[in-house]
């Protein structure tokens, strides 16, 4: 996200969500995205879609 320059609350308003605090519990994982806002996400770090963000998160535990 960083290289991005995404915060967590641009990735909330993104996905219809108020709260910077909803982000945060799903990339700490407490909590997870809906494949719906994987799919909102995804172009917004260069990725086509949900599935390419799930393959590239395989093995780190948050993607950058």
């Amino acid at each position: 996200m960083k290289d991005k320059h995404l915060t967590q609350m641009d990735i909330a308003k993104a996905i219809g969500r108020k709260a910077q605090s909803y982000v945060s519990d799903r990339l700490t994982g407490k909590k997870s995205f809906l494949i719906s806002e994987l799919d909102i996400i995804a172009p917004m770090v260069g990725l086509p879609d949900s599935l390419a963000l799930i393959a590239a998160s395989v093995g780190r535990r948050r993607v950058e």
